[in-house]
């Protein structure tokens, strides 16, 4: 592996958006970028539900980006995070 990848600081999630895109598939579309931040919270909640060993330390960094479009939801994610 080449050095300075972001897996030897991080580990790295990345989610397709919208829906049927990429490798994601559903029915369910989201309308508005409040609830598209409230999804995303919903499901980095059920990540570290189901995988307990990427829960977050309080006080650690979290990292977020995004392309295009993710600019300007990624903001209001955040901000989410940080109140939830």
């Amino acid at each position: 592996m080449r050095s300075g990848a972001w897996s030897e600081l991080a580990d790295v999630i990345y989610i397709d958006n919208p829906v049927n895109v990429g490798f994601s598939y559903g029915d369910n579309y989201v309308t508005s970028m409040r609830t598209l931040a409230d999804e995303l919270v919903n499901f980095m909640d059920q990540l570290v539900t189901l995988f307990p060993e990427y829960s977050v330390p309080l006080g650690s960094k979290i990292y977020l980006a995004g392309e295009s479009f993710g600019g300007k939801y990624l903001s209001l994610f955040g901000r989410k995070m940080i109140v939830f």
